[in-house]
């Protein structure tokens, strides 16, 4: 048997989630691809404790973005579901440590309806993304100059994002190969 040869020891990925509703399943494939890795993830929130995903399982959160420093990770990342619209979507907080990571060239992404959280820190102007099809979530982007495409997966320089949820280990390889390159 060989050795499994892991991409990402050392590395540290923030995953940000909604309080409530947000998707368990992006969370599970794409967290499980990135500690296979050998990644440290944390998972924040506006609030710490436990959360429920819209399926209605619970995830622990141990941090809130109000704590963080974007300099404490290798890569930012945003997950999508119906209480990302409601939490993360005005979130000032996770705008600014959004727009601090980018400005540092750190690795950035969104999937489902989070990449509008993107579009508000000012991400996205000028830069190929994608979202769900939501069409108040595809006219956030539009309102922020981004040039929206409608591949599964769009990497711009430092920032990923998918449009589908179902796309999550797709994504999530996405992000390793910006990580290690």
């Amino acid at each position: 048997m060989q050795p499994i040869c892991m991409r990402l020891p050392g590395k540290s990925i923030l995953m940000v989630i909604a309080p409530q509703d947000y998707c368990a399943r992006q969370l599970d494939v794409s967290r499980g691809i990135f500690e296979r890795e050998g990644a440290y993830v944390t998972v924040a929130s506006v609030r710490s404790g436990k959360v429920r995903s819209l399926q209605g399982g619970l995830a622990t959160v141990r941090e809130t973005l109000s704590r963080l420093d974007q300099r404490d990770f290798d890569a930012l990342l945003v997950l999508g579901g119906p209480g990302a619209e409601i939490h993360l979507w005005p979130n000032r907080c996770l705008q600014a440590l959004l727009g601090g990571a980018s400005t540092a060239r750190k690795v950035i992404g969104a999937i489902c309806s989070a990449p509008v959280v993107l579009a508000r820190a000012g991400i996205l102007a000028g830069r190929a993304a994608t979202v769900n099809d939501r069409p108040e979530a595809r006219e956030e982007l539009r309102l922020a100059r981004a040039k929206l495409e409608t591949h599964q997966v769009v990497r711009a320089e430092h920032v990923i994002t998918a449009g589908d949820g179902g796309d999550a280990d797709v994504w999530a390889d996405e992000v390793v190969r910006a990580l290690v390159t």
